[in-house]
């Protein structure tokens, strides 16, 4: 509810359609785990809105979405 992918979720964070050509796996697992640590331009007023689901997920589980974004072209 929060980003879009393919047309389809909200619009409180930034759209994660090219987020692999905009920003690498490191980065992207990070934002997973401390998802305030930085502010999307644009996206300022829901700043600390976020929260840090990547730390309830498996390892397995927290790569595998780091892989499927980072391959958002």
């Amino acid at each position: 509810g929060c980003h879009q992918l393919a047309g389809q979720g909200g619009q409180v964070g930034p759209p994660l359609d090219a987020i692999g050509r905009e920003r690498n796996a490191d980065y992207i697992r990070r934002s997973l785990l401390e998802p305030n640590a930085d502010t999307a331009r644009g996206f300022e007023r829901f700043a600390g809105t976020m929260p840090a689901f990547g730390q309830q997920l498996t390892g397995a589980q927290l790569e595998a979405l780091v892989r499927f974004l980072a391959s958002r072209r």
